[in-house]
């Protein structure tokens, strides 16, 4: 959960304005090296994240590996909560925001890529286990 301020103060002028909203991606990819390489990547000629998501749509291995690592992203988000924050998400009604219904970066169409860099920030996160880059 990120805290944001409802007015224009600065941070340290801030106390009662603010709350707390969801904020679905848990990692970036910063390496400078990786970004570029990644965005050069999406706006390709070959390869880009159009034709990702068409092999994606088109093979059924794929798209159950993506679900696969769209729950485990969902998944790890929720378990990173307290109690206190799982009971406050349930109570604003925000669980289809940080449950395991929206996967890294927060998708929901599992049969998107939507951002390749957090595709990769995941991967790199959970190196060696299942996720849907491996292929």
């Amino acid at each position: 959960l990120t805290k944001v301020s409802e007015s224009k103060d600065t941070v340290e002028n801030q106390s009662s304005s603010m709350l707390l909203e969801p904020f679905p991606t848990m990692y970036w990819l910063t390496h400078p090296l990786l970004k570029t390489l990644i965005s050069q990547l999406e706006i390709g000629t070959l390869n880009n994240v159009i034709e990702m998501e068409k092999k994606l749509k088109s093979s059924t291995k794929d798209l159950e590996q993506m679900k696969l690592a769209h729950k485990q992203y969902g998944e790890s988000r929720w378990n990173l909560l307290t109690e206190e924050d799982k009971n406050d998400v349930r109570k604003r009604k925000w669980i289809d925001a940080v449950g395991s219904v929206r996967g890294v970066a927060g998708i929901r169409k599992h049969d998107t890529i939507k951002c390749l860099h957090t595709h990769c920030a995941h991967y790199l996160a959970y190196l060696g286990a299942e996720n849907e880059l491996q292929d």
